[in-house]
């Protein structure tokens, strides 16, 4: 952990989610297929997405990382980061929607064909989105930011992360979002 970069953390939060697309694609596809889904894996997963995603990893980018990047890379830096940013706000929009239709449906189910496509749209469409933004931001932009850091900048936003995980705790461990993920993973056997 010593020498771990700022970026690593990041990535591997990015297996966090990528899990989380997995166990939502799954619950896509059986509603594509005709099948059902666990009402409470989806809902659930939609917890994670809105807690871990956005709450925690996307906060830890935007109000930490993006920031020095900007100033640091102006031009480049800030246009690749005004992209990212427009994707977070894009797949935070299709998760409230899916979100919405889970709640506006009877009892929390997809009840109604049209809310069932709805459903499986918005699942497809953020999951597009969120593997072209993971790799963009593994591939390009972290380390393009990883260049631009001296040492101490790396030691202060590994303590500005610190500080944001310790306030993660009050809205989940992120070792207990990892256990549900498991437990998810191996209810839809993926």
């Amino acid at each position: 952990m010593k020498n771990q970069k700022p970026t690593d953390i990041l990535k591997k939060d990015h297996k966090v989610i990528s899990d989380i697309i997995k166990i939502l694609e799954a619950c896509a596809n059986s509603l594509e297929e005709g099948g059902k889904c666990d009402l409470d894996i989806l809902n659930g997963s939609m917890n994670l997405i809105k807690n871990f995603t956005h709450k925690y990893h996307r906060r830890t980018e935007e109000s930490v990382l993006f920031k020095i990047a900007e100033k640091k890379a102006a031009p480049w830096g800030a246009r690749n980061i005004s992209s990212m940013l427009r994707e977070h706000e894009e797949g935070a929009e299709q998760v409230r929607r899916v979100a919405d239709l889970l709640r506006e449906s009877v009892s929390g189910g997809i009840s109604s064909k049209k809310s069932k496509k709805a459903v499986i749209k918005n699942i497809y469409a953020y999951s597009f989105l969120l593997g072209s933004h993971l790799m963009q931001e593994e591939k390009i932009l972290y380390p393009m930011i990883e260049s631009l850091l001296a040492s101490q900048e790396r030691k202060n936003i590994m303590k500005s992360f610190e500080r944001l995980n310790q306030e993660m705790m009050e809205v989940g461990d992120k070792e207990r979002y990892v256990n549900l993920i498991k437990e998810y993973k191996k209810r839809l056997n993926i």
